[in-house]
């Protein structure tokens, strides 16, 4: 597919109509909703502008495509663009991963949109409380990837904010995931509860229902994520991180023989 020029979802869904009718006379927008897993419905108010397309339907419609990760990462794109105007979004890849590395290296990016932020490795060091090599490496990681770029010799941001892979077993991810909850673990020691809300629920649950359980929980992410995106432009004075943990605490019962 050739996505020069295609502003949003409505437009690559309908280019994606009529090449499937050009190929088959016969094939129709029902058709079609069945191969993306949409109503019918659901399918015409998103072609016609009546309802937007969501990132968990977006999601749905990559693999029903048989999307590539580039093409999957071209979609939700259109999505942010046509929510919110003016604000991008970068997805990293799974092979990006393991350049970005550590914690620090995303968290710059999120520093970047706070007030009187500056992209000087001194700066950087201090309100991440990380050492000047660790901040020098990281911001020549974030060139590398084209997350940053550097004109007359000072760094310009190429994104607003950054989604992580989905599903992807990288030894790189877990890194950042298991640092993440280590900073977790610090702020129960080291922040007040005005400045931190930890929380958690346990509870019982079937397998066969987590599929479902797990999708309303990455599609609150991603709302949670162009919310708070829209809301602090040009306001934010401090990064935080949300990072959700669902994972089994009981052992696994062995099935009756």
């Amino acid at each position: 597919m050739n996505w020069n020029g295609i502003k949003d979802p409505a437009e690559f869904l309908t280019l994606e109509l009529r090449k499937r009718v050009d190929q088959n006379p016969r094939y129709s927008l029902r058709m079609f909703a069945r191969t993306l897993k949409l109503s019918p419905g659901e399918l015409s108010e998103i072609l016609s502008r009546k309802r937007e397309l969501s990132l968990k339907s977006a999601h749905k419609i990559s693999k029903a495509l048989a999307l590539s990760p580039l093409d999957s990462d071209r979609l939700i794109r259109l999505i942010y663009t046509d929510q919110a105007p003016g604000v991008k979004s970068h997805s990293v890849a799974n092979d990006l991963f393991h350049v970005i590395g550590d914690w620090y290296v995303l968290a710059i990016l999120s520093l970047a949109e706070t007030k009187n932020f500056k992209f000087d490795i001194g700066h950087i060091s201090k309100r991440l409380g990380i050492s000047l090599i660790e901040a020098k490496i990281a911001l020549e990681r974030l060139e590398s990837t084209g997350l940053l770029t550097k004109k007359n010799g000072h760094y310009e941001q190429t994104s607003d904010y950054v989604l992580s892979p989905d599903e992807i077993p990288n030894a790189a991810v877990k890194k950042c995931h298991l640092q993440m909850l280590e900073k977790a673990r610090d702020a129960v020691e080291l922040q007040t509860t005005d400045e931190r809300e930890l929380g958690g629920l346990t509870f019982a649950v079937s397998p066969k229902d987590l599929p479902e359980l797990k999708a309303e929980l990455k599609n609150f992410l991603d709302k949670w994520a162009l919310k708070v995106s829209k809301n602090s432009k040009n306001q934010a004075t401090e990064v935080y991180q949300l990072e959700t943990a669902l994972f089994r605490l009981s052992r696994p019962m062995k099935e009756p023989s």
